[in-house]
């Protein structure tokens, strides 16, 4: 064996980096050459044979430099190996067929051979070689060595790809090209194994001894728990908010309660570097996928971009994770799953935003399943979750009017027949759709939105289960003695218990000239479709947004990138201001400034200027600022005028949802507890299921809920919760970390050395520690930035 100067191996490089080794082996009467099929040198003029330990595509091009080089070489390989060569370079050659077994005599040096059928070989003994090739091009599947090269001279063993290297490492090869072909490299290992070897010399990588190679690659071969031989299952997600990481703790703590099943729990963010051979030993995964731009958040798809059937065929299977707008991201990993040739659990288990309490609940219940289902081996079907106990089941004939169709009417209908089967049920709303979600408003305004994708819930629901819905027509009072409500329509209502989620309207500041075409709000779905055909037929390109809180924010986020001049106005002092401190809403201005958005912050609108449609708009300074639209999101007021002697703003309620006047309830958006609304989505439910559990006759507190926002957009992401040092009567303790150079900026407030709110921006990783520390009310001496 020598080196083109005659002192050993030759090794070369690939243009992608990657070192291979190529092999000369000089007899007294013949040259051979082994694993050279990449490269032509010239050293190859002179050689007799060369031998391919297997066939590959990427080694095609080589061989014919090879063979323009030297014609007469004789190329040496199996029967599938020539087939393959020929065929792919259409083009006759000096070979020979070797067998297991066979020996090639160079003179003083004897080659054996020993040959580990190519798994297509073995497979398809009676198809046409032709149709076996064919086979192997199917997408993730490699080419097994089908040759292996042994001088008993010597004791060496030319391995080709097996026990070579990837990127530094054999485990990585192994993993990645060889685990696919698992028994057959288990009988080659075998082979070599009883051969009276020393060396392995392989394809790439370094030469090592037999005895370590073979000990290596059994350990892999047979690989399982060492430690307790329990079947594994990893709980694997990605949680920026720290919704979908919830979702894992609970799927996690399900899969625990099977005995005999070891579970580990993974946060993709901190990306351990034995990640791959975690899932590779594992029985069962289940990925916890957030959905971010209609499909997995993005690490999650290039996590599973690199995975292929080697390391994922035949495991079990299943994806869950939390969405904002359209829940794709699961339903997508469950495809890649099965692409991945897993054992999928077809469950779609996607949740809006924060998970309440009976989706965790759902979660526990399918990982305790999906546990059952790795130590059976098998996908086994779902049973029906067992029904909540806490739920008092009644049959009635009372009857329940519910005013407002959002998110709290819709959940309190649900929640009213979860209880009573036979009661009936009536949702009054006065726009011409049925519930549909108001937070996806913001993605209409330069692109059209599916109503049907909006829906809060499929439209065929409301009759599966009983409900009945009256839309286009306002509630306009209520005759709390005759127990009516009266509609706009000129028809009235008789209720035993009414539930009011009237909502809140947009707030429309005192500025002149909002009646003018182009002047809009972000309240219904009707508005926005209005304010999205006039942006396009006036062609507007000067936008003013009113408002620089968070809808503000989403809408801006929205329209960046279109092309308009955009313009956000707010007469508080810096950005979010309900929500951030002063340094996180003056970073904020500037990341938003950057994009090209101008930012007048301690600025009024006086008037929205035009002749009939809107030209532009005057500050209380005097500035004018020239615009072809105005959008208003200047907060919102909560409606509350329907019920009796409550004029204007939110109706007051008790920890029961009840109001002052008998059997009336009102929740979501129109109602306050404790003088406080935050205008939150999850207030609006978890409301509406107090709410509508004590009309039921039922006994139920209402807890309020962590007053936390997130926003994602313009580039940049950020986390806000709780009091953020807003009251001047109170003195504040505080942890800050600043780090400009890298956009991040994290700071906390204490009150009575209680953790009461904080900011996050640029890096939000911290947000699930700080709910769990805001409802914990954590020592300062408990949090670290």
């Amino acid at each position: 064996m020598e080196r083109s100067n005659g002192k050993g191996p030759v090794l070369c490089e690939r243009e992608a980096g990657t070192g291979f080794n190529i092999y000369k082996v000089r007899g007294s009467r013949y040259t051979a050459v082994l694993d050279g099929g990449k490269v032509s040198h010239d050293f190859l003029r002179d050689t007799d044979f060369l031998i391919l330990n297997r066939c590959s595509p990427d080694r095609m091009e080589g061989m014919r430099n090879i063979l323009d080089l030297n014609p007469d070489i004789q190329i040496i390989g199996t029967k599938v190996t020539l087939n393959f060569t020929q065929e792919f370079l259409g083009r006759t050659f000096q070979k020979r067929m070797i067998r297991d077994g066979d020996c090639l005599d160079l003179g003083d040096v004897t080659l054996h051979f020993v040959c580990v059928p190519n798994i297509t070989w073995s497979r398809h003994q009676n198809r046409t070689w032709r149709k076996a090739y064919k086979f192997l091009q199917m997408p993730n599947w490699q080419w097994i060595d089908s040759l292996y090269t042994y001088i008993p001279e010597e004791k060496t063993v030319f391995s080709g790809q097996t026990f070579s290297a990837k990127d530094g490492s054999r485990r990585t090869m192994y993993l990645e090209d060889l685990a696919l072909f698992r028994e057959q490299v288990k009988k080659a290992v075998e082979r070599i194994r009883q051969l009276d070897a020393e060396t392995i010399r392989p394809e790439k990588g370094r030469a090592l001894s037999l005895r370590t190679a073979v000990s290596e690659y059994q350990e892999w071969i047979d690989e399982r728990n060492t430690e307790t031989g329990n079947k594994q299952a990893v709980v694997l997600y990605r949680s920026d908010f720290g919704c979908t990481k919830q979702l894992a703790e609970w799927v996690a703590k399900g899969i625990e309660k099977n005995r005999d099943l070891e579970v580990s729990l993974i946060s993709l963010a901190e990306s351990p570097e034995n990640l791959k051979d975690l899932l590779y030993r594992a029985d069962g995964i289940a990925m916890g996928v957030p959905t971010n731009q209609e499909d997995c958040e993005k690490s999650m798809r290039l996590l599973t971009a690199e995975l292929s059937p080697s390391y994922c065929r035949g495991k079990l299977g299943m994806a869950f994770g939390s969405f904002s707008y359209q829940p794709k991201g699961v339903s997508n990993m469950l495809r890649r799953m099965e692409q991945l040739q897993m054992r999928v659990l077809k469950e779609d288990f996607s949740v809006r935003f924060q998970p309440q309490p009976e989706e965790l609940e759902r979660a526990e219940f399918l990982g305790e399943h999906f546990g059952k289902c790795i130590l059976a081996g098998e996908v086994l079907p779902i049973l029906e979750m067992p029904a909540e106990e806490h739920i008092n089941r009644i049959e009635t004939n009372r009857r329940f009017v519910i005013i407002g169709n959002g998110a709290a009417g819709t959940t309190a209908a649900e929640e009213l027949r979860k209880r009573d089967r036979t009661c009936t049920i009536e949702i009054i709303g006065d726009e011409p759709l049925p519930g549909y979600n108001r937070q996806m408003l913001t993605k209409g305004v330069l692109n059209e939105i599916s109503h049907k994708n909006m829906m809060l819930r499929p439209r065929d629901w409301y009759e599966k289960q009983q409900i009945d819905v009256t839309l286009l027509a306002a509630a306009e009072r209520i005759d709390p003695d005759k127990k009516q409500v009266f509609l706009s329509d000129g028809t009235d209502r008789r209720y035993d218990k009414l539930i009011i989620a009237t909502g809140a309207e947009p707030a429309i500041p005192d500025i002149r000239g909002t009646e003018k075409q182009g002047a809009f709000t972000i309240h219904k779905v009707e508005a926005v479709d209005k304010m999205r055909t006039y942006l396009r037929e006036s062609q507007a390109r000067d936008i003013v947004i009113a408002g620089g809180g968070i809808l503000g924010m989403e809408t801006v986020a929205e329209l960046s990138g279109s092309g308009m001049n955009l313009t956000i106005v707010d007469s508080a002092p810096f950005l979010m201001a309900s929500q951030l401190d002063p340094k996180a809403g003056e970073l904020l201005a500037e990341a938003v400034e950057k994009k090209g958005i101008r930012v007048r912050v301690s600025a009024e609108i006086s008037e929205i200027l035009g002749d009939g449609s809107v030209s532009g708009v005057k500050l209380e300074s005097g500035e004018i600022l020239k615009a072809q639209a105005v959008i208003v999101c200047a907060g919102i007021w909560e409606n509350g005028r329907i019920l009796p002697e409550n004029q204007s703003g939110a109706i007051v309620v008790d920890e029961k949802m009840r109001t002052k006047v008998k059997d009336v309830y009102a929740c979501g958006d129109c109602a306050a507890f404790r003088g406080v609304n935050y205008g939150l989505w999850t207030q609006a439910v978890e409301m509406a299921k107090v709410a509508a559990a004590n009309a039921a006759g039922e006994d139920a507190r209402y807890r309020p809920v962590v007053p936390a926002v997130t926003y994602a957009g313009l580039g940049l992401s950020l986390f806000a919760i709780g009091d953020t040092g807003k009251d001047r009567e109170v003195f504040y303790a505080a942890k800050e970390l600043d780090l400009p150079q890298q956009k991040i900026y994290k700071k906390l407030y204490f009150r009575n050395e209680k953790f009461c709110g904080g900011v996050l921006l640029g890096d939000v990783d911290m947000a699930p520690e700080l709910v769990k520390a805001y409802e914990e009310k954590s020592a300062i001496s408990e949090l670290k930035l």
